[in-house]
């Protein structure tokens, strides 16, 4: 499905088999872009759901490069199912926010060894 006044394409990708390799955007014959793909039972362990042009797109994204900024891709995006992270809450924001509670915990457990006064 196309929506040219957003700028916008979408495409449904369905695996009818176990797969894991790159998907190739063509425009005009012409390969304008990559993305990693996996399906089935058996995931990769570094699998992310956007590969973007933006800069802080590759800092939230790391584990692919980022696509090419004067390309005509922007950004491409699957729709992985959430993975069961145990007792961590679960997707990006839930990552984000154990990490900025952890950095909150060690940073008050180092004031008193590293004589730190606020």
């Amino acid at each position: 499905m196309r929506s040219p006044s957003a700028g916008k394409a979408f495409v449904e990708v369905v695996a009818t088999k176990s797969v894991r390799g790159d998907l190739r955007f063509l425009i005009d014959g012409k390969e304008v872009g990559t993305k990693a793909i996996a399906a089935g039972s058996e995931r990769p362990r570094l699998m992310q759901p956007v590969r973007t042009a933006s800069f802080w797109g590759a800092w939230l994204y790391p584990a692919e490069d980022t696509l090419p900024a004067n390309g005509p891709l922007a950004e491409v995006e699957f729709a992985y199912p959430d993975r069961d992270l145990g007792f961590l809450p679960g997707g990006e924001m839930g990552i984000l926010i154990v990490f900025f509670l952890a950095s909150l915990v060690f940073g008050a457990a180092v004031l008193k060894p590293l004589k730190i006064q606020i």
